[in-house]
C-alpha cells in the first residue's frame, strides 16, 4: 500500500517520471548543480530526500575539522527547528537529507519542502567553499610594509 502511494505521489510530482526502483526516484537540478535521491524508507512512512551538495574529499586537516564543526552546529539547530540534517557520507560528499511523512504528502507540500532544502543545500555549499577558501567572494590584499621586508 505505501509503495503504491509513493509511486502515485511521484507520478503526480513529476509526470512521465521513470523511477529508479519502486521505492526511489532521482531528480537533477542542472541550474543548481544538485542531484536529489528521493526514497521511501524501510518504515514505509518516511520520504527521505538526499541532496548531494559538494565533494569534500579534498578537505583535510583544519579545513575538514572546521567543516565538521559547522555541520554539527547546523544539525544541532536543525534538530530543534527543521526536518533536515547534514552529513558527510562514506564517499566524502556533503549531503543534506530532508525528510517528511508519506501520509498526506502532496506535490505542493513536497515542492515547498524541496525548495527549502535546495536553498539550504546552496547555503551549505557556499559555507563549505568559504571554509575551504574556494569561494569567489574571498579576496585579500597585501599591504606594502614601509622599509620593505
Amino acid at each position: 500500500m505505501a509503495v503504491q502511494t509513493f509511486q502515485e505521489f511521484a507520478a503526480d510530482f513529476v509526470p512521465d517520471l521513470e523511477m529508479s526502483s519502486p521505492h526511489r526516484f532521482d531528480l537533477i537540478f542542472d541550474d543548481k548543480g544538485l542531484y536529489v535521491d528521493v526514497t521511501l524508507t524501510n518504515d514505509d512512512k518516511t520520504v527521505l530526500s538526499d541532496i548531494y551538495v559538494l565533494d569534500v574529499s579534498a578537505f583535510m586537516g583544519g579545513v575538514r575539522r572546521s567543516l565538521v564543526h559547522a555541520v554539527m552546529g547546523i544539525n544541532e539547530v536543525a534538530a530543534q527547528n527543521s526536518n533536515f540534517m547534514v552529513t558527510i557520507d562514506s564517499r566524502n560528499y556533503l549531503v543534506l537529507s530532508g525528510y517528511c511523512q508519506l501520509d498526506g504528502l502532496s506535490s505542493e507540500s513536497f515542492d515547498r519542502e524541496l525548495t527549502f532544502w535546495l536553498d539550504q543545500a546552496d547555503r551549505m555549499r557556499s559555507l563549505a567553499q568559504t571554509i575551504s577558501f574556494q569561494s569567489e567572494d574571498i579576496g585579500y590584499e597585501l599591504d606594502t610594509v614601509a622599509g620593505g621586508m
